[in-house]
């Protein structure tokens, strides 16, 4: 269940539905990258027990792959990723990592 609504809580950051996220300055990708890794690693811990073996390695393996992808994502930063509105709005560096305005 917890996966599901770390799940859900992605979304509506990529979506743009809840935007208070992006003023912290201390994690400011982390709702976009290492959320729906860590909810897809609590999906993938509740349901990969149900499936057969080769289901469950082929699950874990997607899982891992997820949240490298996130972790990298996440610490590299790069300017291209994220939904077209947060690019739009993306504190530049001049900004000292507040938004602009």
């Amino acid at each position: 269940m917890a996966g599901v609504v770390q799940l859900a809580l992605a979304w509506m950051c990529w979506s743009g539905r809840w935007r208070a996220w992006t003023d912290m300055a201390v994690l400011p990708l982390a709702p976009i990258t290492v959320l729906p890794a860590v909810g897809l690693l609590f999906v993938a811990m509740g349901a990969g027990p149900l499936l057969p073996s080769a289901g469950e390695g082929a699950l874990y393996a997607v899982t891992f792959v997820a949240l490298a992808a996130a972790v990298v994502l996440w610490l590299w930063a790069p300017g291209w990723y994220g939904p077209a509105w947060y690019r739009a709005q993306r504190p530049r560096p001049e900004h000292n990592g507040r938004p602009p305005g």
